[in-house]
């Protein structure tokens, strides 16, 4: 399994960016979908059919292998507060 960050789109402000843990791109634009509308995000400014796989801008690999990492585990999606916090700015 690999870590994965999804770039999504902007939309009205907001970045619909995720991090997944998957075992390959394709894999992580599904999971990125997935977790989209499970927050109820547009994944795009026209997003209006939910059974449509969307495309985002991009996908970075950011972990080769999450074996022994705190990642490690199924496909899923990592939601920010299972990243840890390393720096806080004022």
């Amino acid at each position: 399994m690999k870590l994965y960050l999804v770039f999504g789109h902007d939309v009205e402000g907001f970045s619909q960016s995720l991090m997944v843990v998957a075992e390959n791109p394709e894999a992580a634009i599904g999971l990125w979908n997935i977790g989209c509308l499970a927050r109820f995000w547009p994944r795009t400014w026209h997003d209006d059919e939910a059974l449509t796989i969307k495309n985002p801008k991009g996908v970075r690999e950011l972990l080769r292998d999450v074996a022994n990492t705190q990642y490690s585990g199924d496909p899923r999606v990592i939601d920010w507060d299972e990243v840890p916090v390393v720096f806080e700015g004022e």
